[in-house]
């Protein structure tokens, strides 16, 4: 039986700001689903994952 890679692996994805302070969390069930995190001055985004306001 063959095990799973890595990335089929459940995880978070923190936000966290620059002075290390937590400001979002979600839990994902496939590391893998992360593709690209999209980031401006005051929002941030992972396509089908998270939707983060920054205000």
């Amino acid at each position: 039986m063959l095990g799973s890679s890595a990335s089929d692996e459940s995880g978070y994805i923190r936000l966290y700001n620059q002075d290390d302070k937590l400001l979002n969390e979600r839990e994902v069930e496939m590391v893998q689903l992360i593709e690209t995190v999209d980031c401006s001055d005051d929002h941030v985004s992972i396509k089908l994952i998270a939707d983060w306001s920054l205000q």
